[in-house]
Order: C-alpha cells, then structure tokens, then sequence
C-alpha cells in the first residue's frame, strides 16, 4: 500500500508561508521591518554639510494613522531633507537643516496630540 501525500497540509503550510511574506514585504510595513536599516542610511546620507539628524522619541502613537498625520503635519515645515516615522516603535529620524528650530518639531508633534522627546 502506498503511502499518501499529506496534500492538505502542504497546501495549509504554503498559505501561511505566503500570507506572512505578503505582510512582511508590502509598502507599508517593509519600512516597519527595516526600521534599523533606515536609521544607518540616514546616518551615512547626508545631503551636504548643512545636514543634522534629529532622532525623535514619540509618545502615543500607535498606528499607521498616526504616523501618516505626523508626516503631513511636518509636510509644510521647511528644512525637513528626509522623514521615517516608525509607529511600532514610536520613533522617528529626521534629516534637517542644522537651521531648523527644534522646538518647532515639538510644537508640531504636539500640535498632532502626542507627547516627544528629542533623543
């Protein structure tokens, strides 16, 4: 008697294989994942001399929702070279001008409702 392929179970076993690559490489959440990969590039990308990376620690945010009303609040503020806000882990990297005030960056993440610290 000739033993069987368990078909099901590859079948089951392939599906969530799939699902989780699906979640780990859409747009929205390959940022999440590469959270420690975005940090370095921003380090090493500096646009010319004029440049200052500003860590930011952000209290409250909890969702993409968030960090998307975060980033259109900070869309009319001049010298913002580069932005990645990570809602998982509530912080953020800017690449600024050494000329930007930040306590403006405060004001605007207040301004949104939440509470940040400067690292």
């Amino acid at each position: 008697m000739a033993s069987k392929f368990p078909w099901n179970k590859f079948f089951v076993i392939a599906g969530i294989l799939f699902s989780v690559a699906a979640i780990l490489l859409h747009p929205a959440i390959k940022p999440w994942v590469a959270d420690s990969y975005h940090y370095y590039s921003y380090k090493t990308d500096t646009i010319n001399n004029d440049s200052n990376v500003i860590t930011l620690q952000i209290i409250g945010m909890t969702c993409i929702g968030c960090a998307n009303k975060i980033k259109k609040n900070f869309s009319g503020l001049t010298g913002i070279q580069k932005m990645h806000i990570n809602p998982v882990t509530g912080g953020g990297i800017l690449l600024a001008s050494q000329k930007t005030d930040q306590d403006k960056l405060v004001k605007v993440i207040a301004n949104s409702g939440y509470s940040v610290t400067i690292k």
